[in-house]
């Protein structure tokens, strides 16, 4: 863990968003062995994220569900372990929830 990582982050939101918060955070979610799948599926690109172990992976999916557990109803994690038809039925449905559409 990095101490302070969690208020930089806090603070660099504040400073980008200002005033302006979002009406809805969707967090795409994926266990790490589909996304170490998928990963080896598709062609090789430098990307350092991907290049982290799975320690590192599995805290940054922790990071993410405890984020969106503090934002409350504002946040939408998504199983994004399905097809792409199904993750993308599961946005709209989301942005339609959050537009009054």
């Amino acid at each position: 863990k990095h101490p302070g990582l969690e208020e930089l982050f806090w603070t660099a939101r504040k400073t980008v968003l200002g005033k302006h918060i979002p009406d809805a955070y969707i967090i795409l979610d994926v266990p790490i062995d589909s996304a170490e799948k998928r990963r080896a599926e598709r062609a090789p690109r430098e990307d350092r994220f991907d290049e982290k172990d799975r320690a590192f992976q599995s805290r940054v999916r922790a990071g993410f569900k405890k984020f969106a557990t503090t934002l409350g109803k504002h946040a939408y994690i998504v199983n994004a372990n399905r097809t792409p038809e199904e993750v993308d039925k599961d946005i709209w449905t989301i942005a339609r929830k959050v537009l009054g559409r």
